[in-house]
């Protein structure tokens, strides 16, 4: 799994990608005051594996920066930043930080132990800004390795 530079591996993000249209119930510019779900798209995620010395160790990163669709795929919506980084040489996880910029509302974050086989997973909000200020909840990460990736956000205040 290390050996490309770059990869569609569905690695570790178990992060939030999920598909539909944004489908927000109840964000403001205070933050988010009731059960809200969110669904985005990524096309094509590609990863760039960082510090990597063919082998597998502690320390070896992979990241990316993907813009945001809605669920529909046709109207961007922002871009997400990830990096996720191996902690256990012989495990088959990573401890990702995703962070979901969305367009002048705000960003979300979320961090968890994703499957390095890019297996669905699901992650904790842990965190907002701006329209998600006092987000707290869930991303459901879709699978990895196929080539859109469908993240839904359920959103608790």
């Amino acid at each position: 799994m290390f050996g490309g530079r770059r990869f569609g591996v569905a690695a570790a993000l178990a992060m939030v990608f999920a598909g539909g249209g944004v489908g927000l119930a109840a964000a403001s510019s205070r933050g988010i005051h009731k059960p809200t779900t969110i669904r985005v798209l990524l096309k094509h995620p590609a990863f760039q594996i960082v510090d990597n010395n063919g082998k597998k160790n502690i320390g070896d990163e992979l990241a990316f920066n993907e813009q945001m669709w809605n669920a529909t795929g046709r109207q961007r919506i922002g871009h997400l930043d990830a990096a996720c980084t191996v902690t256990r040489a012989n495990d088959s996880r990573f401890l990702c930080n995703i962070v979901f910029t969305f367009t002048g509302r705000g960003e979300i974050s979320t961090t968890g132990l994703s499957p390095e086989s890019g297996a669905a997973d699901t992650d904790p909000v842990v965190g907002g800004d701006g329209e998600f200020k006092n987000a707290s909840g869930q991303a459901d990460f879709g699978n990895f390795n196929k080539p859109t990736v469908r993240v839904t956000l359920e959103l608790e205040p």
